[in-house]
């Protein structure tokens, strides 16, 4: 029996305690990008020990470095190996639907 490919699950919490997940990285990156998620962050892996992401080599490449915190652990592999998973493409756009006249 094959194993599945497991993904992977993060947590993040807010400077203000609130706490997203479980999520993928790139959803992750979505919601900071939109500005959902704002502010200093901590990550988890369970949901429940959350650390700062640059104490999490490879996990802390989905955050910007400014939110990595002051204690950052070296890991450069990790992030290289990160760096180098291949997502999946987006989904393609919903067609536009048909005018009410059509």
């Amino acid at each position: 029996m094959s194993e599945e490919a497991q993904v992977l699950q993060l947590w993040v919490r807010t400077d203000k305690a609130r706490v997203y997940g479980p999520l993928t990285p790139t959803s992750i990156e979505l919601l900071l990008d939109n500005g959902i998620i704002a502010g200093a962050v901590q990550v988890s892996t369970d949901g429940q020990n959350y650390v700062y992401p640059g104490r999490l080599p490879g996990v802390r490449m989905v955050f910007p470095k400014e939110l990595w915190g002051k204690d950052v652990v070296d890991g450069a592999e990790a992030d290289a190996a990160f760096a180098q998973v291949v997502l999946p493409p987006p989904l393609p756009a919903a067609p536009a639907a048909a005018g009410a006249g059509a």
